[in-house]
């Protein structure tokens, strides 16, 4: 008699797991699994027989804090593996060092169906890795589980890049000195949050910041520090000032190749911003009344135009709704609907 209330109970809990799924024949598959489940006894788990020991995961835990404390990982690090591991010592409810491979996957089971995404569980699997090696290092058990436990495949979304008119309400947005030195470092320098808020003023020397990135200086494991980042680097100051002082000189060779000369009538072609500006016109020039860009007040850069076709970012000083190569797909598009049209008369567009 129990055990059949037992069946009747692992019957209801499988199918409340199957409810929320459409097209499910409720009746046909509880009938099939009446019949499946005849063929077992069920029981229910004995929980007396797993040992629990107060305090012991506690134990483990702060030796393994220690030992990475003394291997250079920073507190952020640290704080996450104490999070997670100890959570998912206390989700499973065994000792550590008796804890299997089975009991891992069901708490990973478990934080995938209440909503933890994959990254999610990604990464307490990595915690739990890191934490388990340490564990058969120092000999404290014999074997890995996270051994048995495979990586959990997700797919990662690429961030897209904030564009020009995106960058610029969030300039207009920022309220205090603050905000907008917050802002405009991280669009120069393109460090990480976590780096902004480390610095220190003892890092500030005049106009010069060093940041320190993700696992150390620059170099140390961390990707290659961008032109801006560099020359804020001592290590790379003279390097990077060296490799500009060439690119400067082979400017200078190119414009003396192309026969540039300030003195000449036409001084406006040393003025490069004159065609960013929406006051030019190649035929009347500074439409602003400016006579040199250098002394001009009416500057106006050409505003970013989206194209209604294919979505993509232009700048022209006419409102245009497609950019050039959309005029140009569509234009080839309506000659050739053209020619369909008039084939049988023999006419040419």
């Amino acid at each position: 008699m129990e055990d059949e209330k037992l069946a009747d109970k692992l019957l209801d809990r499988i199918l409340m797991v199957l409810m929320p799924y459409d097209q499910i024949d409720v009746e046909r598959i509880k009938a099939k699994l009446t019949v499946v489940l005849d063929d077992y006894q069920i029981c229910p788990k004995q929980e007396a027989l797993v040992v629990y020991t107060e305090g012991k995961n506690d134990y483990y835990l702060r030796k393994f804090l220690l030992a990475k404390a003394v291997a250079g990982r920073q507190e952020r690090t640290l704080r996450q593996y104490k999070d997670e591991v100890g959570r998912a010592l206390r989700g499973i409810g065994k000792d550590a060092d008796t804890i299997t491979a089975d009991d891992i996957q069901v708490y990973l089971a478990k934080v995938l169906s209440r909503g933890g995404s994959k990254c999610y569980c990604d990464n307490i699997r990595r915690d739990l890795s890191s934490f388990y090696n340490w564990l058969y290092r120092e000999e404290i058990i014999r074997t890995n589980p996270m051994n048995k436990i495979d990586n959990i495949k997700f797919k990662r979304e690429k961030e897209k890049a904030l564009t020009d008119m995106e960058i610029e309400v969030m300039r207009q947005a920022c309220q205090t000195t603050m905000q907008k030195a917050i802002m405009e470092m991280l669009l120069s320098t393109g460090c990480r949050a976590a780096e902004l808020v480390s610095i220190k003023i003892a890092d500030m020397d005049e106009d010069k910041v060093s940041i320190l990135g993700k696992g150390g200086n620059w170099g140390d494991g961390a990707p290659e520090p961008t032109v801006w980042q560099a020359r804020l680097l001592p290590r790379s100051r003279a390097e990077m000032q060296t490799t500009m002082t060439m690119l400067v000189e082979a400017l200078n060779c190119r414009i003396r190749q192309v026969g540039y000369d300030p003195a000449l009538e036409d001084h406006w072609n040393q003025y490069w911003q004159r065609t960013t500006c929406l006051h030019w016109d190649d035929l009347k020039h500074c439409t602003a009344g400016c006579t040199d860009c250098d002394s001009c007040a009416e500057y106006k850069k050409i505003p970013p135009q989206y194209c209604a076709r294919c979505g993509a970012t232009f700048y022209e000083r006419k409102e245009n709704t497609f950019c050039l190569q959309c005029r140009f797909d569509r234009k080839k598009q309506a000659q050739r609907h053209w020619c369909r049209v008039n084939a049988k008369r023999g006419e040419r567009p």
